[in-house]
């Protein structure tokens, strides 16, 4: 499993194992994938559809909790970097952890030359 640094550059942090899942960030939080898989060898790997995924969450909301918990082990250093950054932030000081990590799951960098225009 690849994550992006603080750099935005790929970083290997773990070898999967059969059994494992990846992809439920991206479905729970509605965001982009916060992860690659890269293959070392041959595999088969189950796919679920975004519409099946969102019908089990609303049918099992245990199921729901669960994934939610794991996801919030996730402790790449591209997370944490952006929850630092939003510390830095007043507005966001005094906030719940879980609600700052969130947040890092909506967020996008966008990236503006010297002078550019931001809005």
């Amino acid at each position: 499993m690849l994550v992006k640094d603080f750099t935005r550059k790929d970083k290997f942090v773990k070898d999967l194992v059969q059994g494992e899942l990846f992809g439920e960030v991206a479905l729970l939080y509605k965001t982009k994938r916060t992860a690659s898989i890269k293959c070392k060898d041959d595999c088969t790997v189950g796919e679920i559809s975004e519409a099946c995924f969102l019908e089990l969450m609303q049918n099992y909301p245990d199921l729901n909790q669960h994934l939610s918990a794991e996801a919030r082990k996730y402790t790449d250093h591209w997370k944490q970097f952006q929850i630092e950054q939003l510390l830095k932030i007043d507005y966001f000081e005094d906030i719940p952890y879980e609600t700052r990590e969130d947040i890092h799951y909506k967020l996008t960098l966008e990236n503006y030359e010297k002078d550019g225009i931001v809005f």
